[in-house]
């Protein structure tokens, strides 16, 4: 035997166990490894089929009501033209609804979260669907060019997220309270686009020019074109210009009437000024002398044309002094206070409508004082009318006329307010 032959009997029974052992140990690693990756598959398909579920969307619709007015008209998503609405269409995502000046038409979104469009307002629906699988977010969003809308958004319901934003050219708009009332506007004031946003209930978060602010409960925000957002105030609005008279008569008119009785005694309506509360005030004051017993007005007017059908409130205020009146109440008719108010308005079919109430201090002769009101004689005080019960409601106010009627007169006014939210 060679020594060859010798070295090979020596070592061939370790190398062959190592030979045998190198497959084996190959074939456990390959398992193992597969065993990894087809837990890695298994956990990477159930990982996406659970984000699938859980963003996969749903596309949903909304139903258009026509309240007033024939003027609404809707251009369907790839359509160019508007076609008149009807009662009760089906509206989609890519929908453009718009409205004319006297019409106004409700989007009722698919969870029963409203859209009221007021007069000369044009909307386009870019979202609006919910998750398909699980019932985890709804997703509204509009953008609206122009006129005003206000969104009544529905609770949560099943859902855990509402993610309902609005979009104009100043600002982005996100409501952030399920259940919350909002009003947007899309105006210009003196060739200057702006964005006016208010949270009637619930929050808002409004954003422009890289600028976010937090609106809370009965608050607002503007936001001019290219501006940020302004901070947050009171959302009352102011429906009167030069209400304080700080302009002279600017926005005012003077009224005379005779009333047809054959009288030719007129009054004047006079700008001066009077401290009140100690506080010099431009006041306007309605004097007539030398009337007899015949009927004439002396006021003021200004038109208005002010919509406020979704208004919680409205109120009038003004500071008066009724310094002389020779007819007793409001006369025989109870038409002739020594201060009276009236307003002008369109109600909910467009049919005008007229408001009034009058101011005294004296009824010696027992006349009635049908929607009249007792006040000090000669004296300085602030009168308040809650309007919110007027009928039958208004939904435009045309204009408001403050004066004196009857027969002489001396009555003053100063600092008139009529605002709402």
């Amino acid at each position: 035997m060679s020594d060859r032959d010798s070295e090979e009997q020596a070592t061939s029974p370790v190398t062959n166990g190592r030979r045998r052992r190198r497959p084996e140990r190959v074939a456990w690693f390959v398992l193992a490894l597969s065993f990894l990756l087809f837990l890695s598959l298994c956990g990477a398909t159930g990982a996406a089929a659970y984000f699938y579920r859980s963003t996969a969307t749903e596309t949903r619709n909304a139903k258009l009501e026509l309240i007033d007015g024939d003027s609404v008209f809707v251009r369907e998503r790839g359509y160019s033209d508007w076609r008149q609405a009807t009662n009760g269409m089906t509206l989609s995502e890519g929908d453009a609804v718009r409205t004319g000046t006297s019409s106004r038409a409700l989007v009722t979104l698919f969870d029963t979260s409203t859209i009221l469009l007021s007069g000369d307002t044009e909307i386009v629906i870019v979202d609006m669907k919910t998750s398909r699988y699980i019932s985890r977010t709804k997703q509204v969003r509009y953008t609206q060019t122009s006129g005003r809308t206000r969104v009544g958004m529905a609770a949560l319901e099943d859902y855990s997220r509402y993610d309902f934003e609005v979009t104009t050219s100043q600002a982005n708009v996100l409501f952030d309270v399920p259940g919350g009332s909002y009003l947007v506007e899309v105006g210009n004031t003196n060739d200057v686009p702006f964005t006016r946003v208010e949270a009637r209930r619930g929050t808002a978060s409004v954003s422009g020019a890289g600028t976010t602010v937090s609106v809370d409960e009965e608050q607002k925000t503007i936001v001019n074109q290219g501006g940020v957002p302004s901070s947050p105030n009171s959302a009352q609005r102011e429906l009167l210009a030069n209400g304080d008279f700080g302009k002279q008569m600017e926005h005012w008119s003077e009224t005379y009437d005779q009333g047809g009785d054959g009288g030719d005694v007129f009054g004047k309506v006079t700008l001066t000024n009077q401290a009140i509360a100690g506080k010099p005030t431009n006041v306007v004051e309605f004097r007539r002398v030398g009337g007899n017993t015949d009927y004439a007005e002396t006021g003021i007017h200004q038109n208005l044309n002010a919509e406020v059908v979704d208004f919680i409130n409205l109120r009038l205020k003004l500071d008066a002094r009724i310094a002389y009146q020779s007819l007793s109440g409001g006369g025989s008719q109870s038409s002739e206070y020594p201060l009276m108010v009236r307003i002008r308005y369109l109600d909910a079919n467009g049919n005008p409508a007229e408001w009034y109430h009058g101011f005294y201090y004296q009824n010696d002769d027992g006349n009635p004082v049908r929607d009249g009101e007792k006040v000090e004689e000669d004296m300085w005080q602030t009168l308040q009318i809650d309007l919110r019960d007027m009928y039958p409601r208004p939904v435009t106010i045309k204009s408001l006329d403050i004066f004196a009627a009857g027969h002489d007169y001396d009555t003053l006014v100063a600092n008139i307010s009529l605002a709402g939210d």
